[in-house]
């Protein structure tokens, strides 16, 4: 055998010998990737490992939630745009600014009747007089700050508490699995530079909702 084929003989066999052991190296890996789920998008599992809330319970306070829009939308159509209702659990929270003390009691009287709702607490304050702009930016930054301070807790899981700010008025709701946890939400929203005031609508898990919430912290 000449120089020539014998080197031409070891490249023949040194790329046999590569790209067999990247097909072993790929039926090694194969059963790995089926196992975790092919192409499934990395983003929706880590999503699907993490998440601590039940789709179920988590469909049960949306339909609330919009069937309330859906009655302020039908019945006061000028209450839709600056009323936020909320709903955990059965339990239904309107939350913004009314013209009127008339529009206040009709809202509650309107919230009451949707169907599923068991009760309904209210944060209705009259709206100012030179609200605008410049109010409404304030309000957006204690928000962030009101966010922020709470974030900053690892005992608060701020997933789960929902934020408004009225003319410097901070409202939490949402559901914490402990009443230490939601003092600490309530302590640092008022340690905020420019809060006026907070009212507490955050709320414990109950049975049937912690049952289907099992993971809740």
């Amino acid at each position: 055998m000449t120089m020539r084929q014998a080197s031409t003989t070891f490249s023949v066999f040194a790329s046999v010998r590569h790209h067999g052991l990247l097909f072993l190296s790929a039926v090694l890996l194969l059963p790995w990737g089926s196992a975790c789920g092919g192409a499934r998008p990395y983003r929706a599992m880590a999503k699907a490992a993490t998440s601590e809330e039940n789709v179920m319970a988590q469909a049960d306070d949306k339909r609330l939630k919009a069937h309330l829009r859906e009655a302020l939308l039908t019945s006061d159509p000028t209450a839709n745009a600056t009323i936020t209702p909320y709903a955990y659990m059965g339990h239904a929270f309107l939350v913004g600014y009314v013209s009127s003390a008339t529009q206040r009691e009709g809202l509650v009287s309107l919230a009451k009747a949707v169907e599923g709702v068991q009760s309904l607490d209210t944060y209705l304050p009259d709206k100012p007089a030179d609200a605008g702009a410049s109010r409404t930016a304030s309000d957006l930054e204690i928000k962030g700050k009101v966010k922020a301070a709470i974030t900053a807790d690892p005992s608060v899981v701020t997933t789960r508490v929902e934020i408004e700010s009225l003319d410097g008025h901070v409202v939490l709701l949402g559901v914490l699995s402990s009443q230490e946890a939601i003092e600490t939400a309530m302590a640092s929203a008022r340690q905020v530079s420019g809060v006026t005031g907070v009212t507490n609508f955050l709320l414990l898990p109950e049975a049937e909702y912690e049952r289907r919430r099992p993971s809740l912290r």
